[in-house]
């Protein structure tokens, strides 16, 4: 069964801090538009692997064309309950990793050159 990405606001938790996805869409090829952040992301949803890949831009300097895609995040959706019965409220999940390439970025993330992969989670709640 087909499980498109939902769009709104998701509550997200980021190495421990709290922070918002907001899905705007997703159109025929998969692109999804948002922001993360409050910075806009570059994005893909797989529906047949249910998996969301998305670039964050960050913004260095003081020029808007100053943006650089500086953290990589993959996560995978799942729902819980796993079958959740007519009627029943559940929450969507998207669970996985993300990855810094800039040295500003791990700084925040107390990483440095050997960690730079964290973990983040998202979530959404629906009602049927």
């Amino acid at each position: 069964a087909a499980m498109p990405l939902k769009t709104g606001t998701w509550k997200c938790n980021v190495s421990g801090t709290a922070v918002d996805l907001i899905i705007n869409g997703v159109d025929a090829e998969g692109s999804v538009s948002g922001t993360f952040e409050g910075f806009q992301i570059i994005g893909i949803w797989d529906e047949a692997t249910l998996r969301l890949s998305f670039a964050k831009k960050s913004l260095y300097g003081p020029l808007p064309e100053d943006l650089v895609l500086a953290t990589f995040f993959t996560g995978y959706l799942f729902p819980t309950p796993r079958q959740p019965a007519p009627g029943d409220d559940f929450v969507w999940t998207l669970a996985g990793s993300y990855q810094s390439c800039d040295r500003n970025q791990l700084q925040m993330n107390l990483g440095n050159s050997r960690r730079s992969t964290f973990g983040w989670f998202a979530q959404i709640e629906e009602s049927q």
